[in-house]
């Protein structure tokens, strides 16, 4: 057993990630993934875009990221998502899922974004 909070494991999680995504060599984004179909740039643009969709399933957004290009978006989106786990009251909004039934949204992070780290790095 662990003493790891879900925020703690988002961010080692995204720490990781974002290190694999820091040595993408500039002319590598349009190189294939082993997610089929995806290439570099496709599957980071998941990652980005899936952290926007979880924020607003409990009513926030993500403000709008530096035009630095999908390093600067990946940190923006994920430093948000990471700062609303380390806020009690937001990583503790309600959400009713239509598959998992009521949940909230600390545990819709953890059980699906920190494992989509795992998965797409």
């Amino acid at each position: 057993m662990t003493d790891e909070t879900p925020a703690d494991r988002y961010a080692r999680l995204r720490e990781r990630f974002g290190a694999t995504l820091r040595g993408v060599p500039d002319d590598a984004w349009d190189n294939p993934t082993p997610c089929e179909d995806w290439s570099v740039r496709a599957l980071v643009q998941h990652v980005v875009d899936t952290q926007g969709l979880f924020e607003s399933l409990v009513g926030r957004t993500i403000p709008p990221a530096p035009s630095d290009g999908l390093r600067a978006a990946y940190d923006h989106a994920t430093g948000t998502v990471l700062a609303d786990l380390r806020d009690p009251e937001v990583a503790g909004t309600p959400y009713e899922s239509p598959i998992f039934g009521a949940t909230t949204f600390e545990a819709m992070v953890d059980g699906f974004l920190s494992f989509d780290f795992v998965v797409h790095g």
